[in-house]
């Protein structure tokens, strides 16, 4: 510390009749259903009304090939999605170079549970498909296109803010994730670490 630093504000802090800390109903505890706590019911419900509708709108407006998986597209259902979520979460922890190795054959990479819950045109179809809202505008502006994910991240941090009271000392600070792709709003900074 130096002369120059000075103490942060202090931010004025209730916990109202709550106690800080985790919020968790009793019967959770199954990772599905803390799972379930914040990818409620509901939501898994609105993702899939809007990736059927995404997907029809996508076929009607555009002239497919006879051969285009598109054709055999069937609407998602609310376990299907499931699924879906559950298969990309597993495909964070087991690292495969490409999408199309978790349904090898190959002694050396294969991986059964993927192929027992999807074939791997339905879950492309999904993954291709996959839509969280439909913003009504032609507009292409960064607003526009953040408000694609913005509800769902609402909804997402409301659930943690319900399951989730933090005690009065917080630390906040931002973090880096290194990225290679094309995003309009993305900032570079060279100084910034990290790890």
């Amino acid at each position: 510390m130096t002369l120059k630093d000075t103490d942060p504000p202090r931010l004025n802090h209730s916990l109202g009749q709550k106690t800080n800390g985790p919020q968790i109903p009793v019967h959770c505890v199954t990772p599905l259903q803390f799972f379930m706590l914040f990818f409620t019911s509901e939501m898994i419900k609105k993702i899939s009304a809007e990736t059927n509708a995404y997907t029809k709108e996508k076929i009607a407006n555009k002239t497919v090939s006879r051969f285009s998986i598109s054709h055999e597209w069937y609407d998602v259902v609310e376990e299907q999605m499931l699924a879906f979520l559950g298969l990309n979460t597993n495909m964070g922890v087991i690292h495969l170079p490409y999408v199309k190795d978790y349904w090898s054959q190959q002694f050396v990479c294969r991986v059964p549970f993927f192929g027992k819950v999807f074939t791997r045109k339905h879950f492309l179809q999904i993954f291709w498909m996959l839509h969280l809202e439909t913003v009504s505008t032609s507009e292409q502006s960064l607003r526009t296109r953040t408000q694609k994910v913005s509800n769902l991240l609402k909804y997402i941090d409301a659930r943690f803010r319900e399951h989730f009271i933090p005690g009065q000392n917080l630390s906040v600070d931002e973090s880096v994730v290194g990225l290679k792709g094309k995003i309009s709003f993305i900032t570079y900074n060279p100084k910034k670490k990290t790890n």
